[in-house]
């Protein structure tokens, strides 16, 4: 069944934990039960938001989640004090010089990815926030081989796949 969302408002937190902390205990008690999801732009952001939510006991009505993928908000993930982070645009640097390694040796990409290329940054919840903890917690992005991605040096890659489920098999 398709939900109707209604965006209340738009709140502008400077990137600061305590302003969203702030922010929200405001807006919790503006629209009380009317009010089911707090996103914010930075996970820091969002643990503000989560202390808040917190304190006015609405922990089981309010989902709050940011973007970064810190360290701070993949914690928050797994111990259920946030529902999700959304990242991994650091990636985008190192799928953009595979795209250019198999341009210059002959594969070009336009044909599948066009000239504008966007990349999709993933979600981490409760799900899958765990299996990413196993593989990289230790931020060693060092880990990451490149190379399964390329064309030119995986002959059988017929798509490139630069998904957080892509990563997750990285060496397997």
């Amino acid at each position: 069944m398709l939900q109707k969302s209604i965006l209340h408002q738009i709140l502008y937190a400077n990137w600061n934990k305590e302003t969203s902390y702030k922010y929200t205990s405001r807006i919790i008690k503006r629209y009380k039960k009317d009010l089911d999801i707090i996103w914010a732009a930075s996970d820091g952001m969002s643990l503000g938001a989560h202390k808040a939510i917190e304190e006015n006991n609405k922990s089981t009505q309010i989902l709050t989640g940011g973007i970064d993928w810190s360290p701070k908000g993949i914690q928050a993930v797994k111990n259920g004090d946030i529902d999700a982070t959304i990242g991994g645009h650091f990636m985008n640097g190192g799928f953009a010089l595979v795209l250019l390694y198999d341009y210059f040796h002959g594969i070009d990409f336009y044909d599948e990815v066009g000239t504008k290329i966007q990349l999709n940054m993933s979600i981490l919840t409760k799900n899958n926030v765990n299996k990413y903890l196993e593989k990289y917690s230790s931020q060693n992005w060092n880990k990451i081989d490149f190379r399964k991605y390329s064309k030119v040096l995986n002959k059988k890659l017929i798509k490139y796949d630069f998904s957080l489920e892509s990563l997750y098999n990285d060496g397997e």
